[in-house]
């Protein structure tokens, strides 16, 4: 189980988690066993038993593969980690993405109010959506230096990582400007209905 390389696939990267907690436990608690029969060993190596040579051999072997496999142990250990950290980090991605989504399908809809009321109303919207945008920036922002934390770390998915959050601040800086033409044509329909207001006034005073 130690020298598997089931972290690659980050799905049920939980239950895998679990599977090797077990596996460390049960090497931990085989560690004491282990450590008897190398004393013991060792001990009849001192007394120059007559195979001490043959023992000797076993000795080494053993402590050899005893080292490799809590070697191995312990770096799975650390791939897993690494395969819940990007687990989690991609999950961010993905919200973000989601958001950029309905952002990009707000900026598409043609309704920029038929009157002051309503005018108003979508300038709050938009206020709050800058806002929104604010905030995802800050985010991204620290998104962007946890890709390059992985990088710098050798994270063994950071390629990946960095790619997909590349792609992640593309389709976030070109809200950009979709985000001020709305906010310009949304101030230009309310000063078209504080005009048509002034009008009606001139009007309804004039009769």
């Amino acid at each position: 189980m130690a020298l598997t390389r089931d972290y690659l696939d980050t799905a049920n990267i939980n239950i895998k988690c679990q599977k090797h907690q077990q596996f460390l436990n049960e090497l931990a608690a085989y560690q004491p066993k282990m450590d008897t029969v190398i004393l013991t060993g060792q001990k009849l190596i001192d007394e120059q038993h007559g195979q001490t040579q043959n023992i000797n051999q076993h000795l080494t072997e053993l402590e050899d593969i005893l080292n490799r496999l809590v070697e191995a142990a312990n770096e799975k250990s650390d791939r897993l980690k690494e395969a819940t950290d990007g687990q989690t980090y991609m999950r961010a991605l993905e919200e973000i993405d989601m958001w950029i989504n309905d952002v990009e399908n707000s900026l598409t809809s043609d309704d920029y109010g038929k009157d002051m009321t309503s005018v108003q109303n979508l300038q709050k919207k938009q206020q709050l959506l800058e806002n929104e945008f604010s905030l995802k920036k800050d985010r991204i922002d620290q998104l962007s230096k946890d890709a390059e934390h992985f990088q710098q770390i050798g994270h063994f998915d950071s390629n990946n990582i960095l790619k997909k959050q590349i792609q992640l601040v593309t389709r976030f800086q070109s809200l950009l400007e979709p985000l001020q033409q709305k906010k310009e044509k949304l101030n230009a329909s309310a000063e078209l209905q504080r005009l048509l207001h002034n009008i009606e006034d001139e009007e309804a005073w004039i009769r």
